[in-house]
């Protein structure tokens, strides 16, 4: 898991590279704390 706020990131392969990962699921990138253990539960 990655913790951090990326939507002020304007790379379109950045961003898409945060949209697989999470869809995959090896990889999530979330952008609070909260809504990692939300994840994790």
């Amino acid at each position: 898991m990655i913790l951090g706020k990326y939507d002020n990131i304007d790379s379109r392969s950045f961003r898409d590279f945060i949209y697989e990962s999470n869809k995959n699921g090896q990889v999530i990138i979330v952008d609070s704390l909260e809504n990692a253990i939300k994840l994790l539960k």
